[in-house]
């Protein structure tokens, strides 16, 4: 991967987490919003390693796919699904 790509991640990723904050502290419950991020980020990777029977798709769990999950929730499971079609 050059190094345009690898900027170009870095910046969406940061961009992604900038909303991810402002949304949790907009909510004025942040321990429930973290909660429900982590959880829905989780269901989605679990989601797209199940159906990957069927797809062919699946994204490996490792601390960075399942820290990205947790951080960013569904919209980080789609980035990274979204990369492992990219870039395979």
């Amino acid at each position: 991967m050059g190094l345009p790509a690898k900027i170009i991640l870095i910046a969406l990723g940061v961009i992604l987490l900038i909303m991810l904050i402002w949304s949790i502290i907009k909510t004025g419950k942040p321990f429930k919003a973290i909660v429900k991020t982590c959880a829905t980020g989780i269901g989605a990777l679990a989601a797209i390693n199940l159906l990957g029977v069927f797809t062919g798709v699946t994204i490996p769990l490792n601390t960075i796919s399942l820290v990205g999950v947790s951080v960013l929730g569904a919209p980080g499971a789609a980035a990274l699904l979204l990369a492992n079609l990219v870039f395979k």
